[in-house]
């Protein structure tokens, strides 16, 4: 990607945007509209109607009590991934270079095409984060002063804003409804992606290798493109994770290599160093719906999946926690109303928050 070009064509966007707001002003107003450079708000709030139509049904209401079991359970998976890195980070079993929780900061630890990857996961993930919100909240009878699109330099996003005091006044079930909304969505956005990923890296068929690397173990075995890698070590290979098993990344190896190409079946001996990782083959799934797909679109939606997966399953997980100004947070405020603590209970929740919020910066530095 040239960066250059798309930091340039970025620039001129809003610079053509911003010129055509301030000289269009009361059209763009009327439409809900408003502009400041970089950033643009999008308020729909001539859509309520058909979102308190589409809101208003029993469906709704039945999911967003499953909302509540699935963000529960979102809340025990980020314990059970912080807590569980923490936990061997303290005792020695992973080194700090090799956790597995990093900070995502586009444009620092996200570069390259992977930034527009993020992007586009992360606005899908965002907007029907929020979209989940306003629809539990107004099947619940709940107002909404505002909702609408955002759009932050080149990053989309949504917003929702009910009545604050008319939330503050309705029942605890129903704020722990809405508040649970958003990262249920996310982690069935989640579990969606984690199956597209698995069906995306299986292979019935086996795999095609599409590109060897020149000088690689698989160049210097033989190996070429149109070969279809059907068995490894006589293991048959049926998913790139079984075949990424049985290739040892620091160690030296001697592979069995069984291809199929033009109707026949030979067994190519494939010579793996210490120093490598990888044999040096790019490869593509076969007895898929995605084998007819160039190699670069499977590579590139691949990648989008991984994303979608990851982005996901994250905003599920920490805004399930409760970290002070999460939903995860607020929900436990609510859920603790009815408890018999007294004063305790609003030190004993900080208390809960601070911890949580420990574990995770212990975990990030």
């Amino acid at each position: 990607m040239n960066w250059a070009v798309f930091i340039l064509t970025v620039i001129a966007f809003w610079g053509v945007l911003e010129a055509l707001y301030r000289w269009k002003k009361e059209a763009f107003a009327s439409r809900g509209i408003e502009v400041q450079a970089p950033v643009l708000i999008w308020r729909l709030a001539r859509s309520f109607g058909r979102l308190e139509s589409a809101a208003g049904s029993r469906a709704v209401r039945a999911l967003s009590l499953l909302g509540v079991a699935l963000t529960l359970l979102a809340m025990l998976l980020y314990y059970f991934q912080i807590g569980g890195t923490a936990l061997a980070k303290l005792t020695g079993a992973v080194s700090g270079e090799a956790r597995t929780v990093q900070l995502v900061i586009p444009g620092i630890t996200i570069t390259g095409e992977s930034l527009l990857y993020f992007i586009v996961a992360a606005s899908i993930a965002i907007v029907l984060h929020e979209l989940a919100h306003a629809v539990v909240a107004v099947n619940e009878g709940l107002s909404l002063k505002s909702a609408g699109l955002a759009l932050f330099a080149v990053f989309p996003a949504a917003f929702v804003e009910p009545d604050e005091e008319e939330f503050n006044r309705a029942p605890r079930a129903t704020r722990i409804k809405v508040l649970s909304a958003g990262s249920a969505v996310n982690l069935v956005l989640a579990f969606i992606g984690l199956v597209l990923v698995t069906y995306m890296l299986s292979a019935p068929g086996g795999f095609m290798v599409t590109q060897v690397e020149p000088g690689s173990p698989a160049r210097e075995a033989g190996l070429m493109p149109g070969m279809v890698i059907v068995e490894v070590n006589g293991t048959r290979i049926d998913s790139l994770g079984r075949l990424k098993s049985l290739i040892p990344p620091y160690e030296e190896a001697v592979l069995n290599v069984t291809v199929e190409y033009e109707g026949f079946r030979r067994t190519l001996l494939v010579h793996k160093p210490a120093n490598r990782t990888t044999i040096g083959v790019y490869l593509k799934p076969v007895g898929t719906l995605l084998s007819g797909l160039p190699q670069e679109w499977y590579d590139n939606l691949l990648q989008l999946v991984l994303w979608f997966h990851g982005i996901n399953f994250g905003i599920a997980i920490v805004n399930a926690a409760p970290l002070f100004i999460t939903d995860g947070a607020k929900i436990l405020e609510a859920a603790s109303e009815k408890l018999p603590l007294g004063r305790a209970r609003k030190p004993l929740l900080y208390a809960v928050q601070t911890a949580t919020l420990a574990i995770l910066i212990y975990v990030l530095v």
